[in-house]
């Protein structure tokens, strides 16, 4: 098993990386968490503090590590809730009304925007914690304009994070 000590949160305070660099990462980490859905899980528990930064030579490989939180879902991506994870980074849907039956079908979806703005943003979130529980707060594109993220990518992450599940685009249409 090999030994990563770098977490992406520290590798987005530490490296001064290129435009590329922070998509490819967002697409890496796209592709995990589409695997982890085709398969029927949602980890729940996605944060910067849980995805380490393998480096090898010029490549940047995110890995997903602490499945601690993740559960298996149906088909139709319900399962019953007992707990959330990092409320931070978990959909508005999950955290509505309380515990029981859930549909998970956007979670991936939700915890790809508020990472990608992250990685975009140098580690500011896209609003303050428990601010989107009740109306978000529009989302501040101006950092990623500054640093030369495309409208296309600007967009896609309003998509990824809008609020109402219905409007949200999925983890495959992210792709």
């Amino acid at each position: 098993m090999e030994n990563i000590p770098l977490t992406l949160e520290q590798f987005i305070f530490q490296n001064d990386f290129s435009i590329e660099v922070g998509l490819n990462i967002c697409k890496q980490i796209a592709n995990g968490l589409l695997f982890l859905w085709t398969n029927q899980v949602v980890h729940r528990d996605i944060k910067p503090n849980n995805i380490l930064m393998s480096i090898q030579s010029e490549y940047y490989i995110p890995v997903i590590c602490d499945f601690g939180l993740a559960l298996y879902v149906d088909k139709d991506g319900k399962c019953v809730v007992k707990d959330v994870g990092n409320q931070m980074h978990t959909a508005p849907e999950i955290l509505k009304d309380g515990l029981g039956m859930k549909n998970f079908s956007k979670q991936p979806s939700w915890e790809l925007g508020i990472i990608c703005y992250e990685i975009c943003s140098k580690g500011r979130c896209p609003f303050e914690p428990y601010e989107y529980r009740k109306d978000l707060p529009n989302i501040d594109f101006t950092i990623m304009l500054k640093k030369g993220y495309s409208k296309e990518f600007q967009l896609l992450i309003s998509d990824l994070l809008k609020q109402n599940s219905s409007e949200r685009i999925t983890i495959e249409e992210a792709q």
